[in-house]
């Protein structure tokens, strides 16, 4: 189970998760709840694509959503660079399609809650934040790249 992040508890006292444990960071990070609110409060259901349409249109509510994911996410994603500083984090899936308007709050939470603050470092030792180009495949895309440089086909 390493490298399963989203499965770190975060709160023990939370909402029961899949894996069994309770207030999991993939409970909170994810966009499940906000697309259920996004539902809720537009009385129909709704996808990711939309909440995201819906904000780059001036949706304030739906712009809401996503901040806060990406604020919970950033949290986390502190949490986890206090231990393995990277130097890069992609951010996957669909969600990923909300560009910077998820990018630049989930960096912001991220600098806040990580050990080594935005200026203490230079700029080529932050840890960079990048949508996938790969939203519908990105985990089959990354495997794919993590072979082709363990034979030496890419560095």
């Amino acid at each position: 189970a390493a490298g399963e992040f989203g499965h770190m508890s975060i709160d023990p006292l939370g909402e029961l998760c899949r894996c069994g444990n309770r207030g999991c960071l993939e409970l909170y990070a994810s966009f499940k709840g906000p697309i259920e609110q996004a539902s809720r409060r537009l009385g129909r259901k709704m996808g990711i694509e939309e909440v995201v349409a819906l904000a780059q249109a001036g949706d304030v509510g739906c712009l809401r959503l996503i901040e806060d994911t990406a604020e919970v996410a950033g949290r986390g994603l502190g949490i986890i660079g206090a231990a393995i500083n990277p130097g890069l984090i992609v951010i996957g899936g669909r969600l990923a399609l909300a560009g910077d308007m998820l990018l630049n709050p989930l960096e912001q939470s991220f600098n806040k809650h990580t050990l080594v603050k935005r200026d203490d470092v230079s700029a080529a030792s932050r840890t960079k934040f990048v949508a996938s180009r790969f939203s519908a495949n990105d985990a089959c895309m990354g495997a794919v790249g993590l072979v082709l440089r363990h034979h030496g086909r890419r560095s």
